[in-house]
This record gives C-alpha cells, structure tokens and sequence, in this order.
C-alpha cells in the first residue's frame, strides 16, 4: 500500500463529526425530555452504552490513527526535537483554547450550568498532544505497554476511596475520579445536580482517552505498513473483535461508562471502531465502492475541527429558531414524534456541511 492519504480514514472521520452533529441536535432539540427523541441518540445517563456514546471515542481512535501518517517522516528525521515538541504542544494549546473560547461564546451566565473549563475540544487537544509526544519518543512495544498500563491504573483509581463518600459506580460522580475533577475545577462542570456533580471530560478521564488515542497509533503504523491494506485487514478484524469482546466482558465488574470514561469502554469503542474502519477500508481503498456517497462525508473528515466548530452554531440557529420548529411540525404531520426529530436534524446536518463543502470544492484544509 502506498503511504497516500486514506480516504477511508477520512470517510471515517466525517462520519464521526456527522454523529457529534447529529447526537447535540437529538441532546438539544429534545430539550433535556420535553420532547421525544431515540434512546440511541442520547447519552446514556451513567452506566451503559448507546449509539451516541460511540461518536466521541470513534473520533479519539481516529486522532491516534492520524498521528503516525503525520509524524512518522519527521519522527525518522527529527525526533522529537524542541521544535517538533513546541509545534505539538501549540497544536495541542489551540485546540483547547478554541474549545474554552467556544464555551465562553455560549455561556449563559443566567442559565443554572457554569462555564466549563473542559469540554470536547479540550480534551482532543490533550489527548493529541500527549499521543503524538508518546508516538514521538517511544516505539509500538512501548506505546503498548503505556496503553496497557493507563488502562489498568485508571480502573484502581476509579475504585479508590474519597473523602465524601463511599465509591459506587453505579451513582453517577460517586468516585475518586470525580472527586478529583470537583477539587481541581469546582463548581465549572457539565452536570453540577445531584450530591455529586462530575465532568464526562474531565482531568483524571483524560488518562484512558489518551490510552484510546494510543490505540488509534498503534492501529495506524499497522495501515501505515507496505502492504497493509490487503495483507493486514483481517489483523484489524480480529483484533477489533476481540477488543470490543474483551471491553464487553470486562464490564461486568468494571461497567462501561461514557461519563466516568471507563478503560472497559475505551476497550469496547476502540474494538467497534477497529471493526468499522477496517470494513471502510476494504470497501473504499480496496473494493473501490465509493460511488456518490463518500465526498459528503469526506468533507466533514478534510475540516473537521472546523465543522465541529461551525456545528455549534449552525445547531443552534436551526434548532433555537424558525427553522427547526417548522421542520418538527411538518415532521408531526406524518411522522411520530421521535421520528419528526430526524427533519430538524437533517437541516442541522445539511446546514453545517454547506460552507465546509465549499471548502472541499475549492480544496482548502482549515489545519489547527
């Protein structure tokens, strides 16, 4: 295989941005149960797993993917040098930084929410920073043993005692990891109800969303390989099925958790999107069958921090005005009303692809 850009990874990756789109709009338009929307667009309220919950690991997996068909020549010809280790750390920075920016834009200081300090961005600006220095420094023997050893210490501080409370990980924010993100970040968390408030992204859960990235490196030098496409898709296979086997069994005793960012889920969300992008591979790199389909979402994956960005906004002028109410009332005439939900989505989706397939037609690639 050529070490080309993979339209698969970005298919992939355009994918994933399209659910983020796709799940706020359910989250934002049901208005918290006002109105009715698919289980498997919501978040899972603790433990558990539904659709939505496999949309922001997918994108992490991804993150980590990326990293070595980025890296691997100025890895081989620099190293991690100050200037390398600097242009990772500003990558890294800014996104962050937008997301801060981007929940300071939306914060209602009325609202009963605080502004939050952590958020999506946030956490993919950690989580990609942290990656690519490991991808730097270290090679596959070691990125796996990090990963392995992320996993596993996480789980024993999920399970450590805290000081307001016994750990019980079937209540919401009642561990040590939340604990931790209520003493370092205070009252700025997305749920601030209930005796024990938590973050989904916060401080310690940032530890197996790096885990989650190192995942995606390791999966990416596999690909990267001569040949890897056609003599490496059934280790990609194998080796998503067993990862989400083994996520699945081990949340019997440690449960799979979006919010508390089990290494059980990380496990089980890596394995489904091994699986899925091996299938989008041999389906696009290999069999060819891209036909109509794959532009659209390929470019959502070309700008895809951009899209993420502008989503929020669009989202909004659909959903919070004019638009989407007209869309759910013609939706009401000949639909249930969680089927309905699909029309005001649609727009949302079809609203925030339009200045980012202009991009895409004029070939331009927004890089933070």
């Amino acid at each position: 295989m050529s070490q080309h850009r993979l339209l698969s990874l970005d298919v992939l990756r355009g994918l994933t941005v399209i659910g983020m789109v796709v799940v706020n709009s359910a989250a934002m338009f049901s208005v918290e149960g006002e109105r009715d929307a698919y289980a498997l667009l919501l978040h899972a309220s603790w433990n558990g797993a539904t659709l939505a919950d496999m949309v922001f690991p997918f994108f992490l997996l991804i993150v980590g993917v990326s990293i070595p068909f980025a890296l691997s020549s100025l890895k081989e010809r620099q190293g991690l040098e100050r200037k390398v280790f600097l242009r990772l750390l500003w990558r890294g920075s800014l996104l962050f930084l937008i997301g801060v920016v981007l929940a300071a834009y939306f914060f209602d200081p009325d609202g009963e929410r605080q502004f939050r300090i952590m958020g999506v961005l946030q956490r993919i600006g950690i989580v990609f920073f942290a990656a690519a220095v490991i991808f730097m420094v270290t090679g596959w023997r070691a990125q796996l043993m990090i990963t392995a050893a992320l996993l596993l210490g996480y789980w024993g501080m999920c399970l450590l005692p805290f000081p307001d409370g016994g750990t019980d990980l079937g209540v919401p924010g009642q561990n040590f990891v939340h604990w931790v993100d209520r003493l370092i970040l205070g009252q700025r968390l997305y749920v601030t109800e209930g005796p024990y408030p938590y973050d989904p992204e916060g401080v310690l859960s940032s530890l197996p969303g790096i885990a989650q990235a190192l995942i995606g490196v390791l999966v990416g030098q596999v690909i990267r390989r001569k040949g890897a496409m056609e003599s490496h898709l059934g280790t990609l296979f194998i080796a998503g099925g067993l990862m989400a086997l083994a996520g699945w069994g081990w949340s019997y005793a440690y449960p799979l958790n979006k919010a508390l960012w089990s290494s059980s889920f990380v496990l089980y969300t890596s394995g489904l999107g091994i699986l899925l992008l091996a299938l989008l591979i041999y389906v696009i790199d290999v069999r060819g069958w891209k036909a109509g389909w794959t532009p659209p979402c390929a470019a959502f994956g070309l700008n895809a921090i951009t899209a993420y960005v502008w989503h929020a906004f669009a989202t909004s002028i659909v959903l919070y005005g004019i638009i989407g109410e007209t869309a759910y009332t013609l939706g009401l005439s000949f639909l249930d009303p969680k089927a309905a939900m699909a029309l005001p989505i649609l727009a949302a989706v079809i609203l925030t692809w339009m200045p980012i397939a202009v991009l895409q037609w004029r070939g331009i690639v927004i890089k933070v």
